[in-house]
């Protein structure tokens, strides 16, 4: 205890002394200074004093290490030569304090260790309850998103199928790295709150699952491109073949007509041709009944001037 003090002191013994005195006093050499009231027991200050007057006394006050007084009265320890030192009662009293204050400190660091400890591990099991209860919900929403991908997939098929199951497992993809993103914030947080040095850089790891997740978005946004362009190509094809099949309807619409049209025609030159003939016909008959009936009554006339020929 000595000699780390006269090496703290420079060489200097009665400071090497004083700093002796107050760390058997007070635990503390560089409290050797201390002017701190002690109660009823004399300061820091006023003890090391003492004690350095009492071993070097009024001839040795303040010499350094190589004076003759002082490598007369230490020995190469600086006290093997020096009769036993006893406190008086007052300083007895002061020790025996400082010694207690010493031991109810001592208890209290380990009620409050022990309190810290208990803390502590209430702390850790929170933290593994709520890890465990952030599993369960992602396992329960991974299975949904599995049901509800497996329901969208039906129906489809070809390049809508493939670009459905791509567009859903790039979701898929970016909420685990998302996933693992906020447990890495989490076990950052862990770590700052504990105050551990070293060992896992977490800002660097969050940084380049960033990376990752931003790549991820841009595949979906790109899917999502691809599926909105092709869906534009369907719709313009639909309406082309739409078109072709409303004009292949117009034209056999127009042939329909054309041929309803020629048959009224036909129809209406073979009523005329049918009206005309009987226009004819009856005109033969009229002129047969005429014909007839002349013929009649020529016969008649003749036979008048036959009868009358006979008178």
């Amino acid at each position: 205890m000595y000699n780390s003090n006269l090496k703290a002191a420079g060489g200097n013994q009665r400071e090497a002394i004083r700093r002796t005195a107050a760390q058997w006093y007070s635990g503390n050499p560089n409290l050797a200074n201390s002017t701190k009231p002690q109660g009823k027991y004399p300061s820091i200050a006023s003890y090391s004093d003492s004690i350095a007057d009492k071993v070097l006394g009024s001839s040795g006050f303040g010499s350094p290490i190589s004076g003759r007084s002082v490598a007369a009265s230490l020995g190469s320890d600086g006290t093997s030569n020096l009769p036993p030192w006893k406190p008086s009662a007052g300083e007895g009293d002061a020790g025996k304090a400082k010694r207690e204050a010493e031991k109810r400190r001592r208890d209290a660091e380990r009620a409050a260790k022990k309190v810290a400890d208990e803390a502590r591990r209430a702390i850790e099991q929170a933290d593994r309850d709520k890890a465990a209860s952030l599993a369960q919900q992602r396992s329960d929403r991974d299975l949904a998103y599995d049901l509800e991908s497996r329901r969208g997939a039906l129906g489809l098929s070809g390049d809508a199928l493939t670009r459905y199951n791509e567009n859903r497992s790039v979701t898929a993809r970016i909420r685990r790295l998302t996933d693992d993103r906020e447990d890495l914030v989490t076990a950052r947080g862990i770590k700052l709150r504990d105050g551990v040095k070293g060992g896992v850089d977490y800002s660097a790891a969050i940084n380049n699952l960033d990376k990752l997740i931003a790549g991820e978005k841009s595949l979906n946004s790109e899917i999502d491109k691809r599926a909105s362009r092709q869906e534009e190509i369907n719709r313009q094809s639909k309406v082309f073949f739409d078109n072709q099949e409303r004009t292949l309807k117009i034209e056999q619409l127009r042939s329909t007509l054309k041929e309803r049209e020629a048959a009224r025609v036909m129809q209406g030159l073979d009523y005329q041709g049918r009206r005309e003939r009987l226009v004819d016909w009856t005109r033969e008959s009229k002129m047969a009944g005429v014909n007839a009936a002349s013929e009649s009554i020529m016969r008649s006339r003749g036979c008048y001037e036959l009868l009358g020929s006979l008178e």
